[in-house]
């Protein structure tokens, strides 16, 4: 048998412990030497998440999630990946306004990644709501290389990337998935509730990683994850608020949501539907 079909068959099959976390980084590097397909490559990555996310000493917890304040480069439907973009006016009164419902949330710790557009979004929730911060690197947008500074293609650069196709000087979905798991660990290690504060792209990497699927998240919207009660079953995401404009009021009109996604997704889920590019920001 071709060795490549040996090395996806071992990734796909044989149970995982928990030392294969920290040596989950070294999978890209075994499946590019065997020669396997960028497709191969990208199932196997998915059934990794799973395999790993599911093993009993990760012990996961429920959570809250929200994509960062919004970006001059957002409105202008640019590739930010690791460029340091900060928030922009709109995106302050966005952070200032959640505020307010996320109040009402059992919350102890917010966690974040160290770009500015994510860190001031925190920043601002932490003082706001007098909870710890924490600054995780995990949580860093995915890079882009190249394509960073870009405008917004059809989604084509991101299927491909999921695919395996990964852009000059770009971070593999493999080493990316990878990083976020580590900082999902690191999560549920922590005592008490925790609302992440991140990017479109570590929270599409988040339901690959737990087998879940939603809707495009927007910014300022945080959600809560439930984990599921028996292996198996799906999580429980509950989008906490929209946040629209009330142009009548000159503010943010905030208002309670419960709409709930337990829908499981497949490797080809990940690729085809929805539009993937502007949360991948």
């Amino acid at each position: 048998m071709n060795i490549k079909y040996l090395v996806i068959i071992g990734l796909l099959l044989f149970p995982f412990s928990e030392n294969a976390v920290s040596s989950y980084d070294d999978t890209e590097t075994e499946l590019s030497q065997s020669g396997a397909s960028s497709k191969l490559v990208c199932m196997a990555a998915h059934r990794i998440d799973r395999a790993l996310f599911a093993h009993e000493n990760l012990h996961p917890k429920p959570f809250h999630f929200m994509r960062h304040a919004i970006t001059d480069w957002n409105k202008m439907n640019l590739y930010m990946g690791s460029k340091d973009v900060s928030i922009n006016s709109e995106g302050r009164i966005q952070a200032e306004s959640v505020a307010r419902l996320l109040e009402r949330e059992h919350i102890e710790y917010i966690v974040t990644g160290p770009l500015s557009r994510t860190a001031t979004t925190a920043e601002i929730l932490a003082r706001k709501l007098n909870k710890q911060l924490v600054v995780m690197d995990e949580f860093k947008q995915c890079c882009w290389g190249c394509k960073e500074g870009a405008s917004f293609d059809d989604g084509t650069m991101i299927k491909r990337w999921l695919m395996g196709e990964t852009p000059d000087g770009a971070e593999t979905v493999l080493a990316f998935d990878a990083r976020i798991l580590r900082g999902l660990k690191a999560v549920f290690d922590l005592p008490g509730p925790t609302l992440i504060i991140s990017h479109g792209g570590v929270y599409r990497s988040i339901l690959r990683i737990t087998g879940s699927t939603s809707n495009n998240i927007e910014h300022c919207v945080p959600y809560y994850h439930n984990p599921p009660a028996r292996p198996g079953e799906s999580w429980a995401i509950n989008s906490l608020s929209d946040v629209a404009d009330n142009r009548d009021a000159g503010a943010l009109l905030i208002r309670k949501k419960h709409r709930t996604s337990e829908l499981v997704c497949s490797p080809r889920d990940l690729t085809e539907g929805a539009n993937q590019t502007e949360v991948c920001m």
